[in-house]
């Protein structure tokens, strides 16, 4: 069975407006009976900065660092949010955007940095923006969604494929063995 992916910059990931049959999320779905969940991984932390902030010379960052800066935040659908930092410690103000682009654009003019997941630093290359492990800050942990009264065909054989892929490299199988199509 093929996979489509689609992109949705909602807070179901295309679940609710029916754009996808199980979806890929890094943040829970909270008390929505609609939905059923299976986590597949974690992912690490990465700062955004601009490529000419001083942050950018580091190989890594502490979240503390980030605290002067303003902050760019998705409420919607982002993982950020002011409970990253300690209590009394948060960054110094905060500025909500409304998707990656715009959200890019900030940090690349400078006006504010952000924290994404691993997937994000790895999915979003931007000019004018440079992407740091955040080295204190939790791991991210990602769930595939489905709906839970029309559970998807392939549905346990994805999330073995998923589970798959976030295991360390040298704990992967030679190949995953997983048809789809459950053939």
């Amino acid at each position: 069975m093929p996979l489509v992916f689609v992109q949705s910059g909602t807070a179901t990931a295309g679940l609710a407006e029916g754009l996808a049959d199980v979806a890929v999320l890094r943040r829970a779905l909270d008390g929505d009976e609609r939905f059923d969940t299976a986590l597949v991984g974690t992912e690490a932390r990465y700062a955004a900065v601009a490529t000419d902030n001083a942050l950018a010379r580091r190989r890594t960052v502490r979240i503390s660092g980030l605290a002067r800066y303003t902050v760019a935040l998705d409420s919607r659908t982002g993982t950020t949010t002011a409970s990253l930092w300690p209590a009394g410690s948060g960054p110094a103000s905060t500025r909500e955007t409304h998707g990656v682009d715009e959200w890019l654009t900030l940090i690349a003019a400078g006006q504010a940095v952000g924290v994404t997941s691993e997937a994000t630093a790895n999915q979003n290359p931007r000019p004018g923006v440079a992407y740091r492990a955040v080295r204190d800050a939790p791991r991210i942990p990602v769930w595939l969604a489905w709906w839970r009264d029309d559970r998807p065909y392939g549905l346990t054989e994805l999330i073995a494929l998923a589970r798959g892929a976030y295991q360390p490299a040298d704990q992967r199988p030679q190949t995953l063995g997983v048809d789809v199509a459950g053939h």
